[in-house]
């Protein structure tokens, strides 16, 4: 069977959930015999750095990337309001970039290309042009609820005006892309019942992002030097639901955590931090900005916040940590669409006082901390193996395109 996977993005540093989201998936389909290329758009504003990508994945892939200018322009925004397309997706067609799906696909037959974002269904008609395989949308979230989410904490009545406007196209795209593909991938269960609804008739299952499991074991309750949990917080800061939830922990919840908690420590990560989180540094709140490997980030830290208040789709990062055997307290919002349970494998917090009592059980308790992580670790063992994915994806494949097996 062969595969053409086109990416929103380089997926290298593996710094973000999207990065380790389309890598994994690669990953999944060579280990089940997929003939596999891949082509990604190397985006303006987030741009990969191949010197962090292993040679022997770039040979299998026959990897291919293109310079695609997605930033926000003024003028292109307020141009893009007598169109009627969605500013969101518009942002990431690049003619250079269909003209190498054309001389790609003139070049190669393909039996799946599949798209690994709803953005990227700008490029659908170009892909029918040249190529009959069937084309699957690997929708990483629903994304106009990212929007429409967001929007309820908009206070400058301008950009709630524009951004409005564009969540209603962006929604109207998503539903139109949705139905004229030949199948969806939806990362979580959630997502699923959202396309079914929308689209009825076409293809959909739920496949969720596949991880890989270090072999060692959670041990200890906490990390080697630490005498009590050190907390954190690990993701893209140019992700709005990540900057939104964080700037309502530091000014909502953290105040209350040190004043009940004077030992809590908290380190925070991530690309492009806004200046005004370093302005926040203090004692008990470290910012470190970019990082070159979560793994090796994590490994002295022991429980990771996610004070998510909007967004779609599952969570890499909380996936990441589980996998690393780490305890996570996160909102229901951030671990939506996960198969966890509170106080099991996760501690559920949707309120300051929540994140305050979840904090200091962790402090008190730092066993709890080895009890969590443990059962975490099992819940991405159990449902997320890269191996149990790719066959998961290609079986859905064979049933599109019975011919190619």
């Amino acid at each position: 069977m062969k595969v053409l996977q086109i990416s929103y993005k380089v997926p290298f540093p593996l710094t973000d959930g999207g990065a380790v989201s389309v890598y994994h998936c690669s990953l999944g389909l060579l280990s089940n015999g997929a003939g596999l290329t891949v082509l990604a758009a190397d985006q303006a504003t987030s741009p990969g750095d191949l010197a962090k990508a292993p040679e022997n994945w770039l040979q299998a892939t026959s990897f291919t990337s293109v310079p695609v200018d997605n930033r926000v322009k003024t003028a292109g925004a307020l141009i893009n309001l007598f169109t009627g397309r969605s500013y969101f997706s518009a942002r990431f067609y690049s003619s250079a970039l269909d003209r190498t799906i054309s001389e790609m696909l003139q070049q190669q037959e393909y039996d799946i290309i599949q798209l690994e974002h709803l953005y990227l269904c700008e490029y659908l008609p170009v892909i029918r042009k040249h190529s009959s395989a069937r084309v699957i949308l690997r929708a990483q979230n629903i994304e106009h609820r990212i929007w429409a989410r967001y929007l309820t904490s908009v206070r400058n009545p301008l950009a709630k005006w524009y951004l409005k406007i564009q969540t209603r196209r962006l929604e109207a795209f998503e539903r139109k892309s949705a139905g004229l593909v030949d199948g969806i991938i939806a990362l979580s269960e959630q997502d699923l019942e959202w396309f079914k609804s929308s689209c009825p008739g076409i293809p959909v299952r739920a496949i969720p992002i596949g991880m890989d499991i270090p072999d060692n074991e959670n041990s200890v309750s906490l990390s080697p030097g630490n005498e009590v949990p050190v907390f954190y917080h690990l993701g893209s800061m140019d992700w709005r639901p990540n900057d939104e939830g964080l700037r309502w922990f530091i000014r909502e919840i953290l105040p209350a955590i040190t004043r009940n908690y004077p030992e809590f420590r908290m380190r925070m990560a991530g690309k492009k931090m806004p200046p005004w989180y370093f302005q926040q540094q203090s004692a008990h709140l470290g910012i470190d900005g970019q990082i070159e490997d979560a793994a090796a980030y994590q490994s002295d830290k022991d429980v990771l916040i996610v004070p998510l208040l909007s967004g779609s789709g599952i969570r890499v990062k909380i996936l990441e940590a589980m996998a690393l055997g780490k305890a996570v307290i996160s909102t229901s919002r951030g671990a939506e669409g996960l198969p966890v349970k509170h106080r099991h494998d996760i501690l559920i917090a949707d309120t300051p006082e929540e994140f305050v009592r979840c904090a200091g059980e962790c402090i008190s308790t730092p066993s709890l901390c080895k009890t969590l992580g443990n059962e975490a670790r099992e819940t991405v063992r159990k449902h997320f193996g890269i191996p149990a994915t790719g066959e998961a994806m290609k079986a859905f494949y064979v049933s599109l395109c019975p011919e190619s097996k």
